[in-house]
């Protein structure tokens, strides 16, 4: 057995998008333009190459012997094609100054060797604030008897196997919780608690959890500063391709606020379009009027559309439809393309032109699976480029604390990313959070059906 980064076995990741094409050919596709094609054979086994199953796992479950299943693994492996979940998993933890820090297996403040912190995919963490970091304190106390200070720094990860989303809670560089989302349903949600959470040291003295992000952001500057100088460099690059200035489209987010500060590094001419579908969180709307259009409309590189729906467009085809479905999201094709559509025509008429997205490759299998530059159905003329492609949620949030910018206030209210209150290819637990605060908002879809993975193909379906 091959062993991995820190002792941990060699486990095979599924990187790129593997594919039947329409010629029939079964393709594993990863940067733009790097398409493989592959046996037909190999197909049940590349699928299984999902961070979750070793060598030995994949060989029992298709028949093959395991030097079968690492031949076709080393065969395919490359960049964004296949490679390990160890090499993708990038978040390491020094406990000598109690730091978590980004592709550094040394800490930068004292020098000694880092652990990597044993993530599942997709290796993205993040960091629970207010009602997130309550609901964990609560099921800590309840499920391991451990009680949980609010200054206390804890990570989450938050993934997707078999269809159905998971947490990871990571505390002091270990796994402490599997929280399993199991259904919309609470009462179905599991909690399993690690082995030796209760040996851990849950009274470390801390600081207060936002100095500790700013204690963690130092730290780890140098490679922000690295990532930073790499996406500014790409963000020069792609906008040779065309004339006109770039868009930027702004969801009000994380990923969007950081993705400003870059343009601004590049010193970049954009045009900043934010579009609301009408089921927008009543924050939401208000982070963008109140904090975010007066700073875009006085900066001189930035020109700010807003595009935004009425709230009984929404619902009128909800009605229509019957159902939204994460496999099927007609909330892309009939309300945010059109809005999106009816801006970029009138910036661009029939010009291609440069489109900037804050998509990010950890965030899930969907989009791990995408090049840094591709096109999108129903966005013609347009090319679609994500200079921050290979950062994870720790560099976003690093790099915000770091640089000093705004944080939407949904944050701190239990969801990870600023979208649709009632949106259905989310975690299970925002939707029960949207639900308690928003009760008259759910009011307005009775009678009306969402359905979240049950059933569907989380590699396949756009999330």
């Amino acid at each position: 057995m091959t062993t991995g980064v820190n002792g941990n076995r060699e486990t095979p990741l599924l990187l790129g998008r593997l594919k039947r094409s329409a010629s029939g050919r079964t393709v594993l596709m990863g940067h733009a333009g790097d398409v493989r094609s592959v046996p037909e054979e190999s197909y049940g086994v590349i699928r299984l190459m999902d961070g979750f199953h070793g060598f030995e796992d994949i060989a029992a479950e298709t028949g093959l012997d395991e030097a079968a299943v690492r031949q076709i693994f080393t065969q395919v492996r490359g960049d964004k094609r296949v490679g390990t979940l160890e090499e993708w998993n990038t978040c390491y933890w020094c406990d000598t100054c109690g730091l978590y820090l980004s592709r550094l297996r040394a800490c930068p403040v004292c020098g000694d060797a880092t652990a990597q912190v044993p993530l599942a995919p997709p290796c993205d963490p993040w960091v629970l604030f207010e009602d997130e970091h309550a609901f964990v304190r609560d099921l800590l106390r309840e499920h391991a008897g451990v009680s949980v200070d609010d200054r206390r720094l804890m990570l989450g990860n938050n993934g997707v196997r078999d269809n159905k989303f998971f947490w990871q809670v990571i505390y002091a560089g270990q796994v402490v919780l599997h929280i399993s989302f199991t259904e919309f349903d609470p009462a179905s949600w599991r909690v399993q608690v690690a082995d030796g959470v209760q040996d851990l040291d849950w009274n470390r003295p801390t600081l207060a959890r936002e100095e500790e992000m700013t204690r963690m952001a130092q730290a780890n500057r140098d490679t922000l500063q690295r990532l930073e100088a790499d996406s500014v460099a790409f963000i020069d690059e792609v906008t040779t391709y065309y004339p006109s200035d770039p868009v930027l489209y702004f969801s009000g987010g994380k990923e969007s606020v950081v993705m400003l500060r870059l343009l601004e590094k590049a010193n970049r001419k954009s045009n900043v379009v934010f579009v609301g579908t009408g089921a927008d969180f009543p924050e939401d709307e208000q982070f963008m009027l109140e904090e975010m259009k007066p700073a875009l409309e006085r900066h001189p590189l930035f020109h700010l559309e807003i595009n935004v729906a009425p709230p009984q467009k929404f619902l009128e085809v909800f009605r229509e439809q019957g159902t939204l479905d994460a496999r099927s999201a007609w909330c892309r094709k009939y309300i945010k393309a059109p809005l999106k559509g009816e801006v970029t025509r009138r910036l661009y008429g029939d010009e291609h032109f440069v489109a900037f997205e804050g998509s990010r490759w950890h965030e899930n299998d969907f989009r791990r699976s995408h090049p840094r530059i591709n096109f999108a159905e129903g966005y013609e003329r347009q090319i679609w480029v994500h200079p921050i492609a290979e950062w994870t949620g720790l560099d976003v949030w690093s790099y915000i604390f770091l640089e000093g910018l705004k944080i939407n206030p949904m944050y701190y209210k239990g969801f990870q990313r600023t979208t649709c209150w009632l949106c259905p290819i989310v975690n299970p637990f925002h939707l029960d959070r949207s639900r308690k605060q928003y009760p008259e908002l759910w009011k307005t879809i009775s009678g009306l059906e969402l359905k979240g993975f049950d059933g569907g193909d989380n590699l396949n379906t756009a999330f």
